[in-house]
């Protein structure tokens, strides 16, 4: 059926038209929400301002930038709410009408998982809320948010793993370690090398004495670049000032850390819960890794993921919470 207003498509058991709020005939002139008496074709109730367009049904509520800076002005939320990069201070409130327990879940979330997904060019957030049994799904870009009701946290983990497992051409399992120190130096190394070879492609080198005075460094530099030759990062050339060549494995890891095609960021937060586990995964071209700091030495662990290996983090990141709590 279509809406006699819009025109839009309807479904025969709507009450409402899902784009424009018409009362669909047959539907009752009354409010979902608080059954009031509905002006024929109204969108908004005159007992408790429900939204008739931004309807709770089977469909989506879209939500711009500004409403809800609006709405993150005018409530208090939690930290687990994901409306804290939204506020700008108090704001009055606005005809935002919102069904309860959505509102509720949106400010005060008993749980909730964030993904993170950052390309060099957009930022995209998904989100599952949780409050008591009701689980709504917060889809962020650029534009917006839309909130929709989700089926179970089951259901929504499936839908982000099989997202991730786009991104996994090549199952490598492999480890890598580097110390926070080395991967300090193997970045300069990587920016002299490239700064040089946009001048003489046959320079893409740099020495150590360099190197020391580029970093500025007290100490003496011959042991870490020692360290990264082992590891297979550089190459060295000479023994007095020896000259340094990043190897391939180094550039790899470079650009998997600073110039990724993607990187995700997991989150659970659970409320009570003070320490939550956070994974990130970093994919360019084949590789897919996981990206750990050891929370002792700082050191970075770069391990290749698989799917079974990335879904069962996944799991694990939430299955966790419940743990704890």
């Amino acid at each position: 059926m279509q809406c006699p207003q819009c025109k839009a498509a309807c479904e025969n058991s709507d009450k409402f038209c899902m784009s424009c709020g018409f009362i669909l005939e047959g539907a009752g002139n009354q409010c979902p929400d608080c059954g009031n008496a509905m002006p024929q074709g109204g969108r908004f109730c005159p007992a408790c301002g429900r939204d008739m367009k931004k309807t709770q049904g089977n469909g989506h509520i879209l939500l711009t930038q500004e409403e809800l800076t609006a709405i993150a002005g005018s409530h208090e939320y939690t930290a687990l709410s994901p409306l804290a990069v939204y506020y700008q201070g108090p704001a009055e409130k606005k005809q935002i009408a919102l069904e309860t327990t959505l509102l509720n879940a949106l400010l005060n979330p008993f749980r909730a998982f964030y993904l993170m997904e950052l390309t060099a060019k957009s930022f995209q957030q998904d989100v599952l809320l949780v409050r008591d049994s009701s689980y709504f799904r917060w889809e962020e870009n650029d534009f917006g948010v839309s909130i929709s009701r989700e089926v179970s946290p089951r259901v929504f983990i499936a839908r982000i793993a099989t997202r991730l497992e786009q991104s996994i051409v090549n199952e490598n399992t492999s480890l890598t370690t580097i110390r926070k120190e080395s991967l300090k130096v193997l970045v300069a190394i990587n920016i002299l090398c490239r700064e040089l070879s946009a001048i003489d492609q046959a320079a893409a080198f740099v020495t150590l004495s360099h190197l020391e005075s580029f970093l500025d460094s007290k100490e003496s530099l011959a042991a870490i670049v020692g360290e990264l030759f082992t590891q297979g990062f550089v190459r060295l050339i000479g023994k007095e000032d020896p000259l340094i060549v990043l190897e391939t494995k180094g550039e790899e890891l470079f650009l998997l850390l600073n110039a990724y095609d993607r990187f995700f960021i997991i989150q659970v937060l659970a409320e009570g819960v003070s320490g939550y586990p956070s994974i990130n995964f970093a994919a360019r071209n084949d590789a897919f890794c996981l990206i750990t700091n050891d929370r002792v030495s700082g050191d970075l662990v770069i391990r290749g993921v698989d799917r079974e290996g990335m879904r069962s983090l996944i799991n694990w990141s939430w299955t966790s919470m419940l743990n704890a709590q």
